[in-house]
C-alpha cells in the first residue's frame, strides 16, 4: 500500500491540465495548513477540490465488501475521514467538490465546469452562497436531519454508559456530521459586522470559562476559522489579555480585565517597529518610549525585527550604560521582563557594574533582599515616595576604579566585599572612598 500515490495521480494530472486549458489559474497544490490537503486549493476564494479514487475512497459501486474485513474496516475510516473533512471545511466556509477518479476520466470538461461555477467572481451576477438567503424548506430540513443526529448521539451515550465502543472518534464523527448540515442547509457563514468576528467569539468564550483551561478545538469550534490560534495571541498580545498557554494546545484566561499598559506598549512597538535604522536603534527608541513601565522579550523581538532582541537590550545595558533592570536585579520581574528605570544620562550605570558575573549580582541582590543597605528602600518603597528611577548596583567595599580591573577574580567576586546600594548611595559610596584613597597615598608620598 505505500506504494500508492496519494498525490498527482493521472486523474489528477488530468483535471488540472483541462482547467489550465480552460484558463483557469491561480490553484495551491496540497496545502498542510487547510484540512484534509486538497488537491487543488483556491484559498482566496475558499474553494476545496479533491479527486477521490473509487477503491481507496469506497465508492459503493466500486470496492465495497470485495476484500474481506481488513480492508472493509479501513475504507470506512476513509469514508468518514472525507465526511468529517468535507464538514469542516463546510463549517468554516469553504466550498467542496469532491470528484471520483472515473468521473474526471469520463467527464473532465464537466468538472471543469463545476470548478468554473464555483469560482464564480464576487462582483458578478451570480450571488455569492453566503449572501443568498436560505431555501424556505431550510429550517425543516434542518431540524429532520438534526433529530437524526440527535438519535445517533442518544445511541452513543448509552453505548458508552453501558461500556460499549464510542469515545473520540465517535463523538467527532458527530461533530463532523453537524457541521457538514450547517453548511449544507444554510451554506457558509455570513460575513461578520465589525466587533462580531472569530477574534470577539473567542473573547466572549473565554471570559465565560475565565481561569478554566479551555482546549484549542474548542476555540476553533466557537471561531469557526482555522486561524483561531492567531486570534488568541491577538487578544494576549494587541489587547492586553493575560492568556496562558497551557501544553501544546490549551489556553487560560487568568483575568477578565486586559492590561492596558501592555496594550498600549504593543501599539507603541508596531509603530516603532516600522522605522529604518538598526535593530538596535528600534529597541532603544522603544524603551525610552515605554521608561518605567515593564516590557517583554516578545515586544523586544517584534521591534527589532531579529530573534538576538535581548543580547541587544544587554548590550545598551553594559556597554552605554542605560539603567535596564533584569530579573537578576529587581525581584518582580520574569526571566523575560526587563525596564528601562530612567532616560537621564546622569543615571547612568557605574561601569564597573559589567565587571561582576549576572550569577554573583543575583547572589548579593538575594542576600540583601533586593533592598538597599544603606537607605532600606527597595523599588517598591522607592516607587511609593515617588522614585520612580530607583534602581540598585553592586557595590564593592574595598577596590574602587581601576583597582577592580586588577583584582583576582576570587577577590573581585567575594561576596564579603560586596553590598547592595541603590544608584544614588553606590555613587556617593564610592566618591567617599575614592577620597580615602586620596588621602591615604597623599600620606604615604609626604612620608
Amino acid at each position: 500500500m505505500s506504494r500508492v500515490k496519494t498525490k498527482d495521480t493521472a486523474p489528477e494530472l488530468a483535471l488540472r491540465k483541462a482547467l489550465w486549458a480552460a484558463g483557469v489559474r491561480g490553484w495551491r497544490l496540497h496545502p498542510g495548513r487547510i484540512p484534509g490537503r486538497p488537491d487543488l486549493a483556491w484559498i482566496g476564494r475558499r474553494l476545496a477540490v479533491f479527486v477521490d479514487g473509487a477503491f481507496w475512497h469506497g465508492h459503493p459501486d466500486h470496492y465495497w465488501g470485495q476484500s474481506g474485513a481488513f480492508w472493509d474496516e479501513k475504507i470506512e475510516r476513509n469514508r468518514r475521514r472525507d465526511e468529517r473533512v468535507t464538514g469542516e471545511l463546510m463549517g468554516a466556509g469553504w466550498t467542496v467538490l469532491r470528484f471520483w477518479d472515473f468521473e474526471v476520466e469520463r467527464d473532465v470538461r464537466g468538472c471543469v465546469d463545476a470548478v468554473r461555477a464555483a469560482l464564480t467572481p464576487i462582483g458578478s451576477k451570480t450571488p455569492r452562497m453566503a449572501d443568498r438567503d436560505p431555501p424556505e424548506d431550510a429550517n425543516a430540513e434542518a431540524v429532520e436531519l438534526l433529530r437524526g443526529i440527535s438519535k445517533r448521539a442518544e445511541e452513543l451515550a448509552k453505548a458508552i454508559e453501558d461500556g460499549g465502543p464510542g469515545g473520540r472518534e465517535a463523538i467527532d464523527e458527530l461533530v463532523a456530521e453537524l457541521r457538514r448540515v450547517q453548511g449544507a442547509v444554510y451554506g457558509p457563514a455570513k460575513r461578520a459586522a465589525r466587533g462580531e468576528g472569530a477574534k470577539a467569539r473567542i473573547l466572549a468564550y473565554l471570559l465565560a470559562r475565565s481561569g478554566q483551561v479551555v482546549r484549542g478545538e474548542e476555540l476553533a469550534e466557537v471561531s469557526g476559522i482555522q486561524e483561531w490560534a492567531r486570534r488568541v495571541r491577538e487578544l494576549r498580545v494587541e489587547d492586553g489579555y493575560a492568556i496562558t498557554k497551557v501544553g501544546s494546545s490549551a489556553y487560560r484566561l487568568e483575568s477578565d480585565q486586559p492590561d492596558l499598559d501592555r496594550a498600549t506598549a504593543w501599539k507603541t512597538a508596531n509603530l516603532i517597529r516600522r522605522r529604518k535604522g538598526s535593530a538596535s536603534d528600534r529597541i532603544a527608541a522603544f524603551l525610552e518610549a515605554c521608561v518605567g513601565k515593564v516590557v517583554t522579550r516578545e515586544q523586544i523581538d517584534y521591534v527589532a525585527r531579529i530573534a538576538e532582541g535581548g543580547r541587544r537590550v544587554r548590550e545598551l545595558r553594559d556597554e552605554a550604560g542605560w539603567p535596564i533592570n533584569s530579573h537578576i536585579d529587581e525581584a518582580g520581574l520574569e526571566p523575560s521582563e526587563y525596564r528601562l528605570t530612567s532616560t537621564d544620562p546622569e543615571d547612568r550605570r557605574d561601569p564597573a557594574q559589567r565587571l561582576y558575573p549576572e550569577k554573583v549580582r543575583q547572589e548579593v541582590f538575594e542576600r540583601d533582599e533586593y533592598a538597599c543597605r544603606i537607605c532600606g528602600r527597595d523599588r517598591v518603597k522607592a516607587q511609593a515616595s515617588g522614585d520612580d528611577r530607583f534602581y540598585l548596583e553592586v557595590h564593592h567595599t574595598v577596590a574602587v576604579g581601576d583597582e577592580l580591573k586588577r583584582l583576582p577574580a576570587a577577590e573581585l567576586n567575594d561576596p564579603d566585599n560586596l553590598v547592595t546600594l541603590c544608584h544614588a548611595d553606590h555613587r556617593e559610596e564610592t566618591a567617599k572612598l575614592q577620597r580615602r584613597k586620596r588621602r591615604v597615598r597623599g600620606r604615604r608620598g609626604a612620608s
